[in-house]
């Protein structure tokens, strides 16, 4: 089985809280990309935008960081990687926030460690993620390898190239895709996401 072939059947589940100001559920905005894509960066600016009249919360994946250093083998560290995504949707789910801003969540495991993975490990992940709610929007965002070459020093060239392929073979056709140019000005690729935000948040 390989990762182009792996279909992710994860369930979107609603989920309603006294709020506030009450959008009638949750909603999860995911942020995908490469190391040194800016990720990070536009999230920040994003719930800057948003902060004064949602309640917005932002996280990343893991929230565990000792799980990117750890060195044991590739089962294990998927099964580290999910656990904590498990963690991760619990807090979100017990929040009284409305709007989460996520910098990686399931389609990193499959880019990341689907890399090494054997057909009984893709078969795991695939599996287990069934279990997470899906997101409302997934911003990929696309900046040239040769740029996030240079703004992180985990991967070598040849690595992030790698990973870029996969998440292209993973994201595509998905109808909650938004693909962000990350070669762009930054106040332009916040004005594009915020603007998504907004329509779907209606």
């Amino acid at each position: 089985m390989g990762i182009q072939k792996m279909k992710l059947k994860m369930r979107s589940t609603n989920s309603s809280a006294k709020q506030k100001k009450s959008l009638g559920r949750k909603y999860i905005f995911v942020f995908e990309g490469i190391d040194g894509s800016g990720k990070k960066n536009l999230i920040d600016k994003v719930f800057d935008k948003l902060k004064d009249k949602y309640k917005v919360e932002k996280s990343s994946e893991p929230l565990d960081k000792s799980i990117i250093k750890d060195e044991g083998n590739n089962s294990l560290k998927i099964a580290l990687y999910i656990a904590d995504r498990y963690n991760h949707i619990k807090k979100i789910m017990g929040s009284s926030n409305e709007i989460f801003l996520i910098s990686r969540y399931l389609y990193s495991t499959l880019a990341y460690q689907g890399q090494n993975a054997n057909t009984c490990e893709l078969k795991f992940i695939d599996k287990a993620q069934i279990k997470f709610r899906r997101p409302d929007l997934i911003f990929y965002i696309k900046t040239p390898i040769d740029k996030c070459f240079r703004n992180q020093n985990r991967f070598s060239l040849e690595e992030l190239q790698k990973i870029y392929r996969a998440y292209d073979l993973i994201l595509v056709g998905d109808t909650r895709l938004v693909e962000i140019d990350g070669s762009l000005p930054i106040q332009v690729q916040v004005d594009q996401i915020v603007n998504r935000i907004k329509k779907i948040i209606k």
